[in-house]
């Protein structure tokens, strides 16, 4: 209940408890003493883990929604249309037509007239829609793939601090 009322405030990074084993495992690395309970300063080490895991899924997130994905989709996009430009001012144009011609020479002519009733009605878009639209899918798919790699990196993080400290704790 905890990580859902987090996540009214906090986001859907908040909303993910960490699991059962993994929390279990943080309790039977943090008592040191193996007494099969947590006296209060093994309460507050495994409460500094757990709670440093959210804060920071909940930091990471904010900050890759807002910031990094948006500056990297940006980079990834000027770098793409660079590539292509590098690649068409280095291609001649009667080249790309003669390939062109001789592509659309090859489809039957049903295709041909339904594609070009659809470039008719794509043309009916207006053009600041379509400049927004690459931006706004590698905008989508680095959302949708890095930030959760990250978030579960950050989750794998957190256990191995609970065993760097248990070890640290052995050592002394």
């Amino acid at each position: 209940m905890i990580h859902l009322n987090l996540g009214v405030y906090a986001g859907p990074a908040a909303c993910k408890p960490v699991d059962r084993d993994r929390v279990h495992d943080i309790f039977l690395k943090k008592d040191i003493d193996n007494n099969g309970s947590l006296d209060k300063a093994e309460f507050l080490e495994v409460m500094a883990v757990l709670c440093g895991n959210i804060l920071t899924r909940v930091a990471v997130q904010w900050a890759s929604t807002i910031i990094i994905v948006p500056m990297v989709a940006q980079a990834l996009l000027d770098g793409i249309v660079w590539l292509v430009g590098l690649i068409w001012v280095k291609a001649p144009v009667s080249l790309i037509n003669t390939i062109t011609e001789f592509a659309l020479g090859l489809l039957p002519d049903i295709l041909l007239y339904v594609g070009n009733n659809i470039k008719y009605l794509l043309d009916l878009i207006p053009d600041s829609i379509w400049d927004c639209i690459p931006l706004t899918i590698i905008s989508c798919v680095l959302a949708c793939v890095a930030v959760p790699y990250v978030i579960f990196k950050i989750d794998d993080f957190f256990q191995s601090l609970a065993n760097d400290k248990e070890e640290e704790k052995k050592n002394q």
